[in-house]
């Protein structure tokens, strides 16, 4: 896991969401929930297939990796006040959906 940069001498900042891929989304998703870890997917389908882009963009498949991405992005929590305890049980649970 990569954690976000922190500029010198900043001690806190509000990430509005920590975004991860993975190949198997729903699978993880599901096992992150049985760990009591709640997540999220903000963008189930990429802007250019939004209904109020339709007519801009040339349609599916036009933005093939936008398109990938959409179906393989989850957000995990992310909050100025979690605890160090909290973020290796994230961890963790992250870990263990992702190598079975």
């Amino acid at each position: 896991m990569y954690t976000p940069l922190m500029p010198n001498g900043a001690d806190r900042f509000a990430w509005a969401q920590y975004t991860i891929k993975v190949s198997n989304r729903d699978a993880v998703q599901a096992r992150l929930k049985e760990a009591g870890i709640p997540s999220n997917v903000y963008y189930p389908r990429p802007m250019h297939l939004q209904p109020a882009y339709l007519p801009f963009g040339d349609g599916e498949g036009s933005l093939p990796i936008a398109e990938q991405l959409s179906q393989q992005v989850l957000s995990l929590p992310m909050h100025p006040y979690l605890q160090q305890s909290e973020i290796e049980q994230i961890c963790a649970a992250v870990i263990a959906a992702t190598t079975d």
